[in-house]
Order: structure tokens, then C-alpha cells, then sequence
């Protein structure tokens, strides 16, 4: 029982510092993107006439991850 322990301790100790490592890698933004008020009221203009309608506006790849802005309308 103690070996077992033992075995499961020292192996959570070597694995315990692998998710802080693959977090650094990703770096911070240094670009940024801009939606303008024309896209987004262009988007509602198509949208009123539908009852229920969902529209993405913008999707920006983050390379690690995907952002996106959009509007939802409800009559």
C-alpha cells in the first residue's frame, strides 16, 4: 500500500508543473480588430424583418482560440 502511494505521489509531482508550461507558450494579442457601427447596423437592417435571427457580425482566429461578435434578434 505504501509503495502504491508512493508511486502515485512522485508521479503527480512530475506531471503537476506540465499545465503551467503549456500556458506560457500562448503569447498575448498584438494585433487588434475592429468592428465598425456600419457592420453592426448592417447585420440588424437584414434582421428585423425575421421574427428570430442569429447573425455573427465578425470572427476573428486567435490562432489558439476563435472570438466572435454577433447579434441575436428577437421579435
Amino acid at each position: 500500500m505504501k509503495n502504491t502511494v508512493l508511486k502515485v505521489l512522485v508521479i503527480a509531482s512530475v506531471l503537476s508543473p506540465a499545465p503551467a508550461f503549456a500556458q506560457a507558450g500562448k503569447a498575448a494579442p498584438t494585433t487588434a480588430t475592429y468592428i465598425m457601427k456600419e457592420d453592426i447596423d448592417k447585420v440588424g437592417a437584414t434582421q428585423q424583418s425575421q421574427r428570430t435571427r442569429d447573425e455573427n457580425v465578425k470572427i476573428v482566429d486567435l490562432g489558439y482560440e476563435n472570438f466572435a461578435v454577433g447579434i441575436i434578434h428577437r421579435g
